[in-house]
């Protein structure tokens, strides 16, 4: 993994004229600390529950084991058109920041336009490569609210050897305007 997040999208993070918004690029360590435990901890904890596993089971995971750790945590359900998957569990945290109204919803449908190609991609290459995937940087909301996240997507097995979910933890934090 590089230091940096890396992306096609350069510039300010603020909204344009046509209502886009721009990703600007972080250093990981620009991210603070809180955000940074959510998603090395979401890993850890993919790794114990896959043991000597390649990727985990859907059914290693232990969905409400705590509020306070699914409070950045999330579970994707992978459509083969990944803008179609759907979030099916979504914890507090994560659904503030990126204002998520609902559980249910598209990643099409759900993501700031800004960075929905970057979570596409960061699902996909998780499922490829069989293991974890770090996306981090900074957005504006539609509400005008500039947010610095980090998030982390990685690999689950369905109960056959169909990779059809993404677990991950997405934290972020509202940066001054």
């Amino acid at each position: 993994m590089s230091d940096q997040f890396t992306s096609d999208h350069k510039g300010s993070g603020k909204t344009g004229t046509d209502g886009s918004v721009k990703l600007r690029s972080v250093s990981l360590q620009a991210v603070g600390g809180q955000e940074r435990r959510a998603t090395v901890n979401a890993v850890d904890y993919w790794n114990l529950v896959r043991g000597d596993a390649l990727v985990p089971s859907l059914g290693d995971i232990e969905v409400m084991d705590s509020a306070t750790i699914w409070n950045s945590r999330f579970l994707i359900r992978r459509d083969r058109h990944i803008a179609d998957s759907v979030f099916i569990v979504c914890g507090a945290a994560a659904r503030r920041a990126i204002d998520l109204p609902a559980l249910g919803r598209s990643l099409a449908d759900a993501l700031p336009r800004s960075i929905d190609e970057e979570v596409y991609r960061a699902c996909q290459m998780a499922a490829n490569g069989l293991r974890p995937e770090h996306l981090q940087g900074e957005f504006t909301r539609i509400d005008g609210q500039d947010i610095q996240f980090r998030a982390v997507f990685m690999p689950l097995r369905a109960l056959s050897n169909d990779l059809g979910y993404v677990f991950g933890a997405f934290s972020g934090r509202t940066l001054p305007n």
